[in-house]
């Protein structure tokens, strides 16, 4: 008799503390998610925070789960759509009179035939250009048209996209009509400053 007591004593006991954990446990919880909505000061915001948007953007939305690119430096998110998780993205920028900044989008491929990354394609670029001297430019006679497609520009630049003509074999053609996707879905924003 007496061992079942100190059972019933003990099972209470255990069920009682359990409460008071959860308790604690969900209103921890709360808080902090009450915390992480509440927006943050200017000092303890990153680069990749600062976005001169009408709208925040939350944690979430600013990881490569997101994004297959995100540059506050020129103002440029590419979304990330299937397919594309494997990618690899370069950067690269082309000094002098007229600086131009190149974002290659590289997937992986057995047809791979870049002698930096050999296990990947080379399958589209986004280069960068400085807005004013690219409007020059058109207005000039050596200006050629087939240099790109213009995606949309900010403040600072002029965004262009060429890609690969052709079909690569182990690419499938919906990764393929997910880059054009991924190219009209293109956010282009204003950044503090001009990188060039």
């Amino acid at each position: 008799m007496v061992s079942v007591v100190i059972f019933i004593i003990f099972c209470v006991t255990v069920v009682f503390l359990g409460m008071i954990v959860w308790y604690f446990q969900s209103h921890t919880m709360q808080a902090q998610n009450h915390i992480e909505m509440e927006p943050r000061s200017a000092l303890e915001m990153t680069d990749t925070d600062m976005y001169p948007r009408d709208y925040a953007f939350s944690a979430v939305e600013t990881t490569t789960s997101t994004f297959l690119y995100d540059s506050a430096t020129y103002g440029l998110r590419v979304p990330l759509l299937p397919g594309w998780e494997s990618a690899e993205v370069t950067e690269e920028i082309f000094e002098g009179d007229d600086p131009i900044a190149e974002i290659n989008f590289y997937l992986p491929s057995q047809y791979g035939t870049d002698e930096n990354m050999p296990d990947y394609v080379h399958v589209f670029t986004i280069s960068v250009h400085d807005t004013k001297k690219w409007e020059e430019s058109t207005h000039t006679k050596d200006f050629n048209p087939l240099m790109g497609e213009v995606i949309g520009n900010n403040t600072h630049y002029t965004f262009v996209y060429t890609h690969l003509n052709g079909d690569v074999l182990d690419i499938t053609p919906q990764t393929m009509q997910n880059m054009e996707k991924m190219i009209d879905a293109v956010e282009i924003f204003t950044p503090m400053q001009p990188h060039f």
